[in-house]
This record gives C-alpha cells, sequence and structure tokens, in this order.
C-alpha cells in the first residue's frame, strides 16, 4: 500500500525550520559526539574555548533605528545561531559566540533586511558578509514592498480562503533568481471578500499564483488545493502568467485574478534505494520542476522511514521533471540524489513513476595554518591573534563553463559549503558529479592561500578545478592558509588623458617566479571599478607583473545574458593564463614586489588598448 505525506500548516512550517537546521548541522565538518559531563569539563579545562559577542544597530533606510528587532548570528556549526533584540536606539549585542564565520539576519515584520554582499570574482558567485568575533555590525531594514487584490471565479463572485503565493522571478537587479530560493515562498489566504495582501516582499518582479497543491505536500484544507494553478491575470500557465514589478515600501494594488477553477492531475510514484533511517528520520525531498526553465512547481518531505510514495496533486498540463533528493545529515550518512525523470501531463494523471537515488560526492580534508614570518618588520607591526579554523568558509564550486544553460536542478543550498571545525576537519557533502574547484575564504586579510593538496595516492597539487565521479568520496585533502598576505590596489587610468576606460576592465597579478608560473593559486583577477579603482587581498606575496585587460566576453562581443559566465573567474582557465603570460612577455611592465603583511593603496596602473584585441599595454 502508498502512504503519502500530508501534514497541516503549521507542521509544515515547524518541519521546514527544522529542515533548515539540519542542512545547517549537515555542513559541520565532523559533527561530534556529545561527550558526559565529566568529560566536558575536563576537556574545557584542557582546551578553553574564547568566546566573545557582536554588537552593532539597526537601522531603516533613513538613518532612523529600529527597536525590537530580532538580529540573529548563525554560523554553520550546529547550535551555533545567537540571537538579541534591539532596544529602543536600535542597539543590540549577541553574547556568548565561539569562533565563527556569522551571517546576520534581522527580522521585523514587514521589513526585509538589506542585502549585504558583494560579487566575489575568486569564488564567481555572489558572497555575503560574513562577521567574526568583537565585529560591530550595521544592518539595514528596508520596508517591504506589498502586493494585494481580489480573486473572483468566472461568475464575479469571490473565492473565499484560497492559498495565493507570490513568486519572485527576478530580484531588484533585473537578475534571474536562483532556483534554489523556492525554499522559502511568501503565501496568503483570501478574506471573505476574496482579497489578497502580501507584504514584507523583497523588492523584485513576481508572478502570482492561486491553488494548486500546498507548497510542502499537505492535507486538502481547501477545495482549491486539487485545482491547477491559475497565474495573474487568469492564466493557465506560468510561462503566460503576467509580472508585478514589486518596489520597496511601494504598494501594488488592484492585482485581481479571474480563478479558472480548473481541476489538476497528479503525478505519484515511489522512492527506491531510500537511506535506512535511524529513529525513522530520512529527510527526502521530491521536486516537481518545469522542464522549460527548471523553476519548480512543487515540492514535498518524506520525513518518516516507512514513507515511500509521494504524490502531487493540482498539476497543470504540460512538460515536468521529477527529482528526489536524501541530504546527508550526520558524518555516517550519505547524500543521495535521483536523476532527472521527464513527465508529460496531457489531460491525465501520471502514476508510477520511480525514483532511484543514488549516492551524491564529498570532499573530506583539514586546513592547516603557517606563522607569518617574524623577522619582517611589517609582520611585526601588524601582529594579530590567530585565526580560529571554524572562521574559514569553504565553498565547492562547480566548473561548469555551460552550467547556465543546463537545465540541472541544484541540490539543497548548503550542500557546497561547509566550516572546519576546531581542529580544522571539514566535509563537503552533497556533491553531484562534475568538475567543482575549492575557494577557501579566510577569516581576514593577513592569510593568504598556500596550497591545497590532495591525499593518498595521489598526492599533488588540487589548484586546478578537479573532477569528483557520482558518489565519490575525495579525501586526505589539505588546505594550508599561511600568515604574512599581502595587500594591493590603487586605480586604471587612461594612457590619453581624454579617454575613458573600456567596460568589463580586470586586473590581473601575474607570477614572475619561475616555481610559480604553474601554481593557479598565484593568479589572481580583480574587477576595476566605474572611478578606475580596483584592490587585491589576501595575496601571497612575491613579484608580479601587473595587466589591465577587457573580458574575454567584451572582446568578443558576447553579452552577459545570464548574467554568470561574464563574471566567471577567467583564470580558472590554463588557456587564460597562457594567454596572460604571453601578453606579459611581449610587452615591457615594472614588476611589483611585494613584501609579507605590505600594504599598497596608491599604484597607478595606465591603460592603453590595443586596436586588434581591445586589450592593453598597461604599465605604472
Amino acid at each position: 500500500m502508498m502512504f503519502y505525506l500530508r501534514a497541516t500548516r503549521v507542521h509544515r512550517l515547524v518541519f521546514a525550520l527544522l529542515m533548515m537546521a539540519n542542512f545547517a548541522h549537515a555542513q559541520n565538518s565532523n559533527a561530534p559526539r556529545m561527550p558526559d559531563k565529566t568529560e566536558a569539563k575536563k576537556s574545557a579545562r584542557a582546551n578553553p574555548v574564547r568566546t566573545g559577542s557582536i554588537s552593532g544597530r539597526v537601522l531603516n533606510d533613513g538613518g532612523q533605528p529600529l527597536a525590537d528587532v530580532a538580529v540573529y548570528a548563525a554560523a554553520g556549526a550546529p547550535n551555533s545561531s545567537h540571537s538579541a533584540n534591539t532596544n529602543a536606539d536600535g542597539n543590540f549585542r549577541i553574547t556568548d559566540l565561539t569562533p565563527a564565520a556569522y551571517n546576520m539576519t534581522a527580522i521585523l515584520p514587514g521589513y526585509v533586511t538589506k542585502p549585504n554582499t558583494s560579487f566575489s570574482i575568486d569564488s564567481g558567485q555572489e558572497e555575503s558578509r560574513r562577521y567574526y568575533l568583537d565585529d560591530n555590525a550595521t544592518l539595514t531594514m528596508i520596508k517591504g514592498a506589498v502586493i494585494t487584490g481580489k480573486v473572483l471565479n468566472a461568475a464575479g463572485e469571490a473565492v473565499v480562503g484560497v492559498r495565493v503565493q507570490a513568486l519572485r522571478i527576478r530580484d531588484a537587479n533585473n537578475r534571474p533568481d536562483i532556483p534554489q530560493e523556492y525554499y522559502y515562498q511568501y503565501a496568503r489566504q483570501t478574506d471573505d471578500r476574496g482579497i489578497y495582501r502580501i507584504y514584507g516582499l523583497a523588492a523584485g518582479t513576481y508572478i502570482i499564483a492561486i491553488g494548486g497543491d500546498p507548497f510542502f505536500g499537505g492535507y486538502k484544507l481547501t477545495a482549491y488545493d486539487a485545482d491547477a494553478k491559475t497565474y495573474y491575470p487568469s492564466a493557465a500557465t506560468r510561462d503566460t502568467a503576467g509580472e508585478i514589478a514589486a518596489r520597496a515600501g511601494e504598494e501594488a494594488s488592484s492585482i485581481d485574478i479571474r480563478y479558472r477553477g480548473e481541476r489538476g492531475h497528479t503525478v505519484s510514484g515511489t522512492i527506491l534505494n531510500a537511506p535506512a533511517a535511524k529513529s525513522g528520520f530520512t529527510n527526502i525531498n521530491v521536486t516537481i520542476y518545469h522542464s522549460s526553465n527548471g523553476t519548480v512547481e512543487a515540492s514535498t518531505y518524506l520525513y518518516n522511514e516507512t514513507v515511500k510514495g509521494f504524490a502531487f496533486d493540482g498539476v497543470a498540463d504540460g512538460e515536468y521533471d521529477v527529482s528526489a533528493q536524501s541530504n546527508s545529515l550526520s558524518e555516517d550518512s550519505i547524500g543521495m540524489k535521483s536523476v532527472l525523470t521527464h513527465v508529460s501531463l496531457r489531460g491525465a494523471d501520471v502514476s508510477g513513476l520511480k525514483l532511484a537515488l543514488q549516492p551524491l560526492g564529498s570532499i573530506k580534508g583539514r586546513v592547516r595554518f603557517t606563522e607569518a614570518p617574524n623577522t619582517t618588520p611589517l609582520c611585526a607591526a601588524n601582529k594579530r591573534p590567530p585565526a580560529s579554523p571554524p572562521e574559514i568558509v569553504l565553498n565547492a564550486r562547480r566548473d561548469e563553463k555551460d552550467a547556465a544553460k543546463k537545465r540541472v536542478p541544484p541540490v539543497a543550498p548548503s550542500g557546497f559549503f561547509a566550516t572546519p571545525n576546531a581542529d580544522g576537519d571539514f566535509t563537503i557533502r552533497n556533491l553531484e558529479a562534475g568538475r567543482y574547484r575549492l575557494h577557501v575564504r579566510p577569516p581576514n586579510e593577513t592569510l593568504y592561500v598556500a596550497s591545497i593538496e590532495s591525499g593518498a595516492p595521489i598526492n599533488k597539487p588540487l589548484n586546478e578545478t578537479f573532477a569528483l565521479q557520482s558518489g565519490e568520496r575525495k579525501e586526505g585533502l589539505t588546505i594550508t592558509l599561511a600568515g604574512g598576505a599581502a595587500q594591493f590596489g590603487g586605480r586604471v587610468v587612461a594612457a590619453v588623458e581624454t579617454s575613458l576606460l573600456p567596460a568589463q576592465l580586470r586586473v590581473y597579478l601575474v607570477p614572475l617566479e619561475p616555481e610559480r608560473i604553474a601554481d593557479a593559486l598565484r593568479y589572481a583577477e580583480t574587477f576595476v571599478d566605474r572611478d578606475g579603482a580596483f584592490a587585491f587581498k589576501n595575496i601571497a606575496p612575491g613579484r608580479y607583473k601587473v595587466i589591465a585587460r577587457q573580458s574575454e566576453e567584451a572582446v568578443s562581443g558576447e553579452t552577459a545574458a545570464a548574467g554568470s559566465e561574464a563574471r566567471r573567474p577567467t583564470l580558472w582557465d590554463a588557456e587564460n593564463r597562457i594567454k596572460l603570460r604571453r601578453a606579459m612577455e611581449a610587452t615591457e611592465r615594472v614588476a611589483v614586489t611585494l613584501q609579507p603583511c605590505q600594504s599598497v593603496t596608491d599604484y597607478s596602473l595606465q591603460y592603453a588598448a590595443t586596436p586588434s584585441t581591445g586589450n592593453t599595454d598597461s604599465k605604472k
């Protein structure tokens, strides 16, 4: 007999929060066993853990303090989330924090936290700012957008108690929302007049959907849950839905919808190869995607070991793909995922799907530190407390040039990140087969990545991208962070005073020491701001040539339609590094020697485009 997961709305909310906590727990490098009290006391006396706090203030976008805001500091380790409320002056202080890289979040009904992110050219993706012990954080909250309207049926009567969802498809900068963001949705029900009002929305472009199976799968709470979704203004498909621009602090009103009331179909099946669950908890997520764009139609969790079946109701005619995933939540468990199974709905239900879970891969290793040379006066003058391994953030970035074109739904967003434990051990879990590159984010500017070494029997550098097979557990990696990092920055200026700098300009550091030419970690690149400013951090001391060049996309005339490929780090490709070395050898440039702990902020780099390539002969 097939069983299906059904849950109340409250149960779904609690379960979603538990899933978020479990995902964070899963990324701890080694979830330690809980020692008894005697053992814990002995350990505390022998290895006292440093604790501290993060203080700060929460303001609105006008600079005024906000009171009674819940502020959270969360890191990747289990039990690492702490919170505090702001006082009347908007001040907060979160105490009893252990060393880690913390994300800061503020929660106030009707408001959204202003993103504090920047694009990292090293990792090739947006990164949130992290906070550390004794930091002072200023968080800005923006009044959220509102979308409101009325839902009527074909007879013009109010549709009462139907669930209305606001789905953001592009952010405020018109960039497509990444598929992982389906884990959080805005949803409300219409009142007895058929009116809905969804508030506290982040700015961006939305579509509105009503009816259909509850997002996490659940009881048929209303008569509309088995209906196919209706999209604003009265569209039958997501692709034909009308778009609504939601602006911060503004209300988009009269977004009225005529409810179609068309019966949807059921897509059902079973899970094969489900892992045995300790304490009966399996944590299997099943998701149905739109084949045309990879966006999510619905998702459900199977949380009981006896539940092997799934069902999605209220699915409209169309082309879909279904996938299941079981995330690794502990050191002795294995993340698993099924391949995409295509489903064509044409006027009838589809049943009997069989989703066979296959093991996901992982990367396991250790982070170690080497100190800065004490004989260097600059390092002696800038001595800082030693960094702690949990303050480091590791990211396994999938290096697929055509990833933006592939319709491959990603694993859980936390699956690619990890933080080491206090001993420096880490595990990055739930990785699909593919090519990856490790990105290491040091906790401060004094450290640089000296090496990434693979374990026995290979024993070779992993500075380049590397392949991970399906279910492969790559172990024995050693990441070495060294003290004495240099900082280098300045401004790019046009060789001809009246000339303007081109778009998509980057500055590169190319190593000159023969023993470092083949080491990908010794190359560096950064974006040039509109005013010509550029800056490098966490650079290994040594001799470099400095080159300013347009990105390959700008030179070839390609556009960044998806916004991702044009921002992919140029130096990830060995071929591009060879091109840079040849360009360096063909021109006369002054070498830059960076000493340990040195900080250069006023370097002037001339840029003169050559007619043939659009690129440069740059020099100081």
